[in-house]
C-alpha cells in the first residue's frame, strides 16, 4: 500500500529543531573536549588517608597545583572529630578530584584550642586557602555529605575569588 503523502512530511518547524539540537550537541562536545583538556594528567584520588605523620601530610600537600587538598586536623577522643572523619571517608570517593588526608593535633603540633574542632584545612598548590572550624556545626545531619562537599567547593571558590 502506497503511503500517504501528508504522513511522509515534516513539520515546518522540524528543520529547526534538528538545528537547535545539532548546536547544542557541538557546544556540548566542545564543553566536554575543554574539560578533559584541562584535567588531562590532573591526579585522581578517591580515598581518604587516615591519621598521616608529618612526612605523609608533606607529601599530600606537594601535587598538582590544580589540586585542592582536604585536611582533617583532628582529635579522635572527640565525637565531633570521628563523625568528620567518617563523612570525610563516604566523600572521597565521590570527589576524586579531591584528596582526603587527616593528621592528629599532636602529630600536627598545632595549638588549636579544642573548641574550634573538628578543623578542616583546604589546600591548593601547597597554600592553605581555607581553614574552616567546627566544621560539623554547619552541617545538616540529614545531608550530611551534600553540605560537606558544598561547604569545600564554596570555601575554595571564595579563596580564589579573593586572590582574584
Amino acid at each position: 500500500d502506497p503511503v500517504p503523502e501528508a504522513s511522509c512530511r515534516r513539520r515546518p518547524d522540524a528543520d529547526a529543531d534538528d538545528d537547535e539540537e545539532d548546536e547544542f550537541l557541538r557546544r556540548y562536545r566542545e564543553r566536554r573536549v575543554e574539560e578533559l583538556r584541562r584535567n588531562a594528567g590532573k591526579p585522581s584520588f578517591g580515598t581518604m588517608r587516615h591519621h598521616v605523620d608529618k612526612e605523609d601530610y608533606v607529601r599530600a600537600l606537594d601535587v598538582d597545583d590544580r589540586v585542592v587538598v582536604a585536611v582533617h586536623l583532628t582529635e579522635p577522643t572527640y565525637p565531633s572529630c570521628r563523625r568528620l572523619e567518617a563523612s570525610l571517608a563516604l566523600v572521597a570517593p565521590r570527589r576524586p578530584d579531591l584528596s582526603f588526608v587527616s593528621m592528629t593535633l599532636a602529630e600536627a603540633e598545632q595549638p588549636f584550642e579544642p573548641h574550634l574542632l573538628p578543623i578542616l584545612a583546604l589546600y591548593k598548590g601547597g597554600d592553605v586557602v581555607e581553614t574552616l572550624f567546627r566544621v560539623t556545626e554547619r552541617l545538616d545531619p540529614l545531608n550530611e555529605l551534600a553540605d560537606l562537599e558544598e561547604l569545600i567547593d564554596n570555601a575554595v571558590t571564595l579563596a580564589e575569588a579573593r586572590r582574584h
